[in-house]
């Protein structure tokens, strides 16, 4: 958060450790930011003093994300939110205010922003819909799937477009297919929610192969067939089968496959912890979903070096986004990382 001047202290302090990890692994490293675009990072005074610190920080950039918490995503932009009145939506705005950033930064590096689809959908959503932005009945999905496609597609590509013009590029990211967790909007109530559009070949023809990896959602989507089958979550079952529109986890795979497929067509991966998509649960529930995994995740260590060694050779960048305790970054400097990685090179 470069209107955080605390944050970016504790960056350039993280920054010269990690390398120097990096160099007693005798594996080099070049450690850049990663700019999370949350809804108040983009208001006016936080604009203004991203600016001023870049200006005085220079810092080495190399990914930008856009929430989709935020009301717009490829499912919700300002084609379908009148009050904007032609004005950009949030996802150009995270664009253009990336753009202002890097050209005060010398170093270079190629910079991309990441977006998510940012639909997903639930059994028994309230009537009416309380969250319009992100959430749409399944049947309507399932009955508009083609349709939804080609608009997030189209959408991509004109954001693509403003992408390039502004001397950066644009990926999409996989999400988790479904996660298992109390809602924070809908009263706190716990239960499954799917996000659509998730598998490999939706995100492939709405970004046209410019794809982030995130290695936490894809170890959750793989972990769901066992899941599901030994918590006998059928309807559940049911519910992501439709909305993935497959009848079998034989089928479930071929959409969702292994790591290496996906890491193929990504131009960026995101490397951080996972435990499946019981995430996050404590006592009975945990018991329940089998929040497995440590804080090195599921994904096993060979996996992860295979990534570094395709990033290496092909000059992509890994973000590192385990679990940081926000209100402690200025104290901690980011020293979450310092585990995983540490992990990852032994």
């Amino acid at each position: 958060m470069l209107h955080y001047e605390a944050e970016i202290q504790a960056f350039l302090k993280a920054k010269q450790r990690i390398e120097a990890l990096g160099e007693s692994h005798s594996i080099p490293m070049n450690v850049g930011a990663f700019l999370f675009f949350v809804p108040s990072a983009l208001k006016e005074a936080n604009v203004q003093k991203q600016i001023e610190n870049q200006r005085k920080y220079e810092l080495p950039i190399i990914h930008a994300q856009s929430s989709f918490q935020a009301p717009h995503n490829l499912f919700y932009s300002r084609h379908q939110d009148c009050s904007l009145d032609g004005q950009s939506d949030f996802m150009e705005r995270v664009i253009e205010q990336t753009q202002r950033l890097k050209q005060l930064d010398p170093s270079g590096l190629p910079a991309d922003v990441d977006l998510n689809v940012g639909l997903y959908s639930f059994r028994d959503i309230p009537e009416p819909n309380a969250d319009p932005a992100h959430v749409l009945p399944l049947d309507v999905i399932v009955n508009q799937r083609e349709a939804l496609l080609q608009r997030f597609k189209s959408r991509f590509g004109e954001l693509r477009d403003i992408a390039r013009e502004n001397g950066l590029g644009l990926v999409l990211e996989n999400a988790i297919t479904s996660v298992f967790v109390p809602h924070p909007t809908y009263n706190k109530r716990l239960g499954m929610y799917f996000y659509a559009f998730n598998d490999i070949n939706s995100l492939r023809k709405i970004s046209g192969d410019s794809l982030a990896l995130d290695i936490a959602h894809w170890a959750a989507t793989e972990s769901a067939p066992g899941l599901f089958e030994r918590n006998k979550a059928f309807e559940y079952r049911d519910f992501l089968f439709a909305m993935d529109g497959i009848t079998s986890w034989d089928e479930y795979k071929q959409h969702h496959p292994a790591l290496s497929e996906h890491s193929k067509q990504a131009k960026v991966f995101h490397f951080s912890n996972a435990t499946g998509l019981g995430v996050y649960l404590e006592g009975d529930l945990e018991a329940k979903w089998g929040d497995v995994g440590t804080v090195e995740g599921i994904v096993p260590r060979q996996d992860f070096r295979t990534i570094i060694d395709d990033a290496r050779e092909n000059g992509k960048p890994v973000i590192i986004e385990v679990d940081y305790d926000i209100k402690n970054i200025p104290v901690n400097q980011f020293r979450e990382a310092d585990k995983l990685l540490d992990h990852i090179l032994t």
